[in-house]
């Protein structure tokens, strides 16, 4: 799995959701990188065996599905509380050393970045799906 190469990664994050903006803007730095730091070893731990791949993906689609109980959020809490879990799929650096190199940016002309809600019947269906699908590299 390189950089645009390779097949569809799905990530089941059970009982794990992002956050909402509203609520992540909230929490005092130190509660927000606890938060991002267990994100991330619920996403190594969903790889299970599976390594990251040796380059990260040059582009991708990512799709996180925010499957919860009660009420939804509105999609621009939805999108602003995803931040910590994108974070999570970047590349470490030595501000974010829990980075796990499957996408190489999260920026626009790398991502094409879709995040949704799905109200779910019980909290035992609740988590969060992550499905990275590699795209082929834009010519220069």
């Amino acid at each position: 799995m390189s950089g645009g190469e390779g097949g569809t990664l799905e990530l089941w994050l059970p009982g794990v959701v992002p956050p909402t903006l509203n609520a992540t803007l909230r929490q005092h730095w130190s509660r927000r990188r606890r938060g991002t730091l267990a994100m991330a070893w619920a996403v190594r731990a969903a790889m299970g065996r599976r390594r990251p791949p040796p380059m990260p993906h040059r582009r991708a689609v990512v799709e996180i599905e925010r499957r919860t109980v009660g009420r939804q959020p509105d999609h621009d809490g939805l999108v602003g509380g995803a931040k910590g879990l994108i974070d999570v799929l970047l590349p470490a650096t030595e501000r974010r050393p829990y980075g796990l190199g499957l996408i190489e940016d999260d920026n626009p002309g790398c991502v094409d970045l879709v995040v949704r809600s799905r109200r779910v019947g019980t909290r035992a269906e609740t988590g969060t799906l992550v499905v990275i699908t590699p795209l082929p590299a834009e010519p220069i």
